[in-house]
C-alpha cells in the first residue's frame, strides 16, 4: 500500500484533531445554551470525548484492513455529524421540550465523533512513511494531534463562534475537512481507486456543508422559531450573538397567546387594538413575556416595587444587569427618583435596547432617559471598586447557572454590595426559582453576609417559580406596607405578596428549617451550582416549555 509522507501525516492529523475538538466544543456550547452551567457541560463533553477517543484507538485494529478507505469513511461520517450536531440537538429540544432527549442526542454525537476520531490516529500512523524511526514517527503524530487541538480551540473561540455562530462554525470546519481530504486523495492517487459510493458521499456532504454555511442564519432562525414558539404564528424578529450572550426577540399575536398567559396586564394600544406579545430571551432563557408596550409585567412589578416602597428614600438607585431597560422603566414611575445608575456587562445588548424600535417601545425608552446613567462594566468588579451609596439596589442578572454568574450569589459579592446601601435602603435580588435547595442556599448566604431577609416570589398564576429576595441591614418595618402599596396608582397590590405572606416567609424559624444543612455559596466554592444541578437535572427553561 502506498504510504504518505511524515509531513503530510502531521498536517492531516493536526487538521482532523482540531476539527474533532471544534465539533465537541460546538456540542458543549449548545448544551450550555440549553441547560446553562457551561463549565459543567464543557468539562463533561471533553471528558467523554477523550474517553470515546480512547475506545476508538483501542478498537482501531478492526479497521486496519483497507485502512485508507476506512479513514476516508470515518472522516465523511465525522464531517456529516459535525455540520449537523448543533442543529440536531436544538431540533430535538425544540420538538420535544425534553432535556433528557436532548442530552441523549448529544451523548450519541459525542460518542460517534470521539470514537471515529480515535480510530483515525492509529490508521494514519499505519499509512505513514515508515522510513522514519517508529518512536519519532509516533511522537510527531501525537505532537501535531495536540497542536491541532490547541489551534482548533483558539480558532473556534476567537474567530468561528463570534463570526459564524454554532451552526455556521460546524459547516465551515466540515467543509475544510472535506477539501483537505479530497486534496490528499488526489495527491496520493487514492481518488482513482475511490468507490462510486465514496465519491457520492463526499460530494453530497460537500454540498450540504456549503449550503449550510451560506444559510446558517436562516437555519438558526428556523430552529429558534421552533424552540421559542409560543404559538404557530410566533415570529422571530431578532436573533444575534454578542460577545457575552445570545439574544432572541420574538412576537406572538395576541389572539394566538393561550388564555392562561393573559392575566390582568392591560393590552390596549388603540381603539380595540391589542398588541402582540413580546418574548425576550438571553442565552435561550426567557427574560420577559408580556404585551408589547404594556405598562408593566408580573415579574418586574414584583421585583421592583416592594423594594421601592419599603426603602426610606428613593432618590439614588442602582441597577445591576437590567440591560433590557425594564427595571428602569418601573423605577422611573417614581417622581422622587433623581438618578439611576445602570451597570451592565454587555454593551452590545444595551445599545440594542436603546436603538431597536421594539425594545424602545417595550421599555418606554427608559435607557435613553436623562436620569439613567449607563455603565458598561462587570458588575462584580464595579461593586468592588465603587464608593457611592444608593437608596435602592436592584440585582437583575441573567440566570446564575454558570460559574461567572454564580458570583452574584456569592458571600464575597454580597459583602461588597452591603457597603453601597444607604441607611434604610433596600436591595432586591432575583433568583429565578423559589422554595428549593438552590433558592434557600442563596438565602443562607445572604444571612451569613449580615442581611435581614424577606424571601418572596412573583405572583404569576401560571408559573410561580420566580423567586425574589429583599435584603436590608435592619429589619424592615412592614406595619403599613399594604397601605403604602395602594398609595401608588401604578402598583397593583394583587401582583405582589401582601404583608401577611412576607411576615410568614421571613419568620426566623421557617427560614432556619429551610436552610438547615445547606452550604454557603462562596466565590471559590459555588455550592449554589451543585444545588441547581440536583434540583433541575434535565430541565429546559426555553420557549413555551410548560
Amino acid at each position: 500500500m502506498k504510504k504518505i509522507s511524515q509531513l503530510d501525516a502531521n498536517i492531516l492529523i493536526g487538521v482532523l484533531a482540531g476539527s474533532a475538538l471544534i465539533y465537541e466544543m460546538i456540542l458543549a456550547a449548545t448544551l450550555g445554551l440549553l441547560f446553562g452551567d457551561s463549565i459543567f457541560y464543557f468539562s463533561l463533553t471533553i471528558a467523554l470525548f477523550i474517553l470515546f477517543m480512547g475506545l476508538g484507538s483501542a478498537s482501531a485494529r478492526w479497521f486496519q484492513k483497507n485502512s485508507f478507505f476506512n479513514l476516508v469513511m470515518a472522516e465523511i461520517v465525522i464531517s456529516a455529524l459535525g455540520v449537523s450536531c448543533s442543529s440536531a440537538i436544538l431540533l430535538v429540544a425544540g420538538l420535544t421540550k425534553k432535556g433528557i432527549l436532548a442530552s441523549v442526542t448529544a451523548v450519541v454525537l459525542i460518542f460517534t465523533i470521539g470514537f471515529l476520531a480515535g480510530v483515525e490516529i492509529p490508521i494514519i500512523y499505519s499509512i505513514t512513511d515508515d522510513t522514519v524511526k517508529k518512536d519519532r514517527r509516533f511522537g510527531y503524530l501525537l505532537f501535531f494531534d495536540y497542536l491541532g487541538a490547541l489551534l482548533g480551540a483558539v480558532i473556534f473561540s476567537f474567530i468561528l463562534l463570534p463570526k459564524l455562530d454554532l451552526i455556521g462554525s460546524g459547516a465551515f470546519v466540515a467543509l475544510l475537512n472535506l477539501i483537505i481530504l479530497t486534496f490528499y486523495l488526489f495527491k496520493y492517487g487514492f481518488a482513482l481507486r475511490a468507490s462510486k459510493m465514496m465519491v457520492v458521499l463526499i460530494s453530497f456532504i460537500f454540498l450540504a456543508c456549503g449550503w449550510t454555511l451560506l444559510k446558517h442564519d436562516l437555519i438558526q432562525q428556523e430552529l429558534d422559531r421552533n424552540i421559542f414558539q409560543i404559538a404557530p404564528t410566533t415570529e422571530i424578529k431578532e436573533t444575534f450573538r454578542t460577545r457575552y450572550q445570545k439574544v432572541t426577540l420574538a412576537l406572538t399575536p395576541d389572539q394566538d397567546v393561550a388564555e392562561k398567559y393573559k392575566t390582568q396586564i392591560p393590552n390596549e394600544v388603540g381603539a380595540g387594538t391589542r398588541a402582540p406579545w413580546i418574548s425576550i430571551y438571553l442565552n435561550n432563557f426567557n427574560q420577559a413575556f408580556s404585551p408589547l408596550g404594556s405598562e408593566t409585567d408580573l415579574y418586574h412589578h414584583a421585583f421592583v416595587h416592594p423594594a421601592m416602597v419599603l426603602a426610606g428614600k428613593r432618590e439614588n438607585i442602582l441597577v445591576l444587569g437590567g440591560g433590557d431597560g425594564l427595571p428602569a422603566k418601573e423605577i422611573l414611575k417614581y417622581p422622587e427618583v433623581q438618578n439611576i445608575t445602570n451597570v451592565d456587562l454587555d454593551g452590545e445588548w444595551v445599545h440594542f435596547t436603546k436603538t431597536n424600535p421594539l425594545m424602545r417601545a417595550h421599555s418606554f425608552n427608559s435607557l435613553n432617559n436623562p436620569k439613567v446613567h449607563l455603565v458598561v462594566s462587570d458588575a462584580f468588579q464595579w461593586v468592588r471598586q465603587s464608593q457611592e451609596k444608593f437608596d435602592v439596589i436592584l440585582v437583575d442578572f441573567p440566570e446564575g447557572i454558570d460559574l461567572p454568574l454564580a458570583r452574584s450569589y456569592s458571600l464575597q459579592f454580597l459583602r461588597d454590595l452591603k457597603r453601597l446601601i444607604n441607611k434604610g435602603g433596600v436591595i432586591s435580588f432575583q433568583v429565578d426559582f423559589f422554595n428549593n435547595p438552590a433558592y434557600w442556599c442563596v438565602v443562607k448566604t445572604m444571612m451569613e453576609a449580615g442581611f435581614n431577609i424577606i424571601p418572596h416570589r412573583v405572583l404569576d398564576p401560571i408559573d410561580d417559580h420566580y423567586g425574589l429576595i429583599l435584603l436590608s441591614e435592619d429589619k424592615l418595618d412592614l406595619t403599613s406596607y399594604d397601605q403604602d402599596l395602594r398609595k401608588y396608582s401604578f402598583i397593583n397590590p394583587n401582583w405582589v405578596l401582601s404583608r401577611r405572606y412576607m411576615e410568614f416567609y421571613r419568620d426566623e424559624d421557617f427560614i432556619r428549617a429551610q436552610t438547615q444543612g445547606l452550604m454557603t455559596n462562596t466565590f471559590f466554592h459555588p455550592s449554589f451550582l451543585y444545588y441547581y444541578r440536583v434540583t433541575f437535572p434535565w430541565d429546559l427553561f426555553i420557549g413555551n416549555n410548560d
